[in-house]
């Protein structure tokens, strides 16, 4: 690309376009290897259904160990490409900020819509995921990091078109309005999800 990289506004530009590419290589990580993280127990439920543990910790635990392990992939390749961009460390922590929110309600769409449309029959990974259930979340997730990324990139375009002037939004408005919808959304999921999976008679899976 012959840009200007100094000019201020190619370096927003350039830099939001790597945070999008960065969420969108972790929706696709979500939606492939947590939505059928649920499934995956397959037959081998009933174990849980008998031991002194609730099935419905199940999906707690594969949501908090996805936000884990995808969380140290994610905000990795922000550090390492914020480096690469040369940016400064309070706007490479606000990428970071961004990303570790966006992980863990991407977790969430995953781990929970996993559980509601479970696919207890099929082995295959990649077919689970090309069911409805994989098809409504890589479009949930898709929903959910258009209306992140446009938030979190609001409080520069606000900067720019005031020509450098601070504007009333800033980063931290931004990451609060983040937070809350990640927060608002997610339960919308987990909550039915939840209640499934304890509704759930392991005794009948085939």
């Amino acid at each position: 690309m012959g840009y200007d990289f100094e000019n201020p506004f190619w370096h927003t530009v350039i830099s939001f376009l790597n945070l999008t590419v960065c969420s969108l290589a972790l929706s696709t990580l979500t939606t492939r290897f947590v939505f059928p993280q649920f499934s995956f127990e397959g037959r081998r439920l009933w174990v849980i259904g008998v031991a002194p543990f609730s099935i419905a910790n199940l999906l707690w635990l594969k949501l908090a160990q996805s936000i884990f392990i995808t969380g140290l992939i994610s905000i990795g390749l922000m550090v390492l490409s914020s480096h690469v961009l040369e940016l400064d460390f309070s706007r490479g922590a606000y990428f970071c900020s961004v990303m570790l929110l966006l992980c863990s309600g991407l977790c969430a769409y995953s781990a929970g819509l996993g559980s509601i449309f479970p696919n207890f029959q099929e082995s295959n990974p990649a077919k689970m995921v090309s069911g409805f259930g994989g098809t409504l979340c890589l479009i949930s997730s898709f929903i959910l990091l258009v209306g992140v990324i446009s938030t979190a990139a609001l409080p520069d375009v606000l900067r720019i078109r005031a020509q450098g002037h601070p504007s009333s939004l800033t980063q931290g408005h931004a990451l609060a309005i983040i937070a809350t919808a990640v927060l608002v959304t997610s339960l919308a999921v987990l909550v039915p999800a939840a209640r499934k999976v304890k509704r759930l008679d392991y005794r009948k899976i085939p």
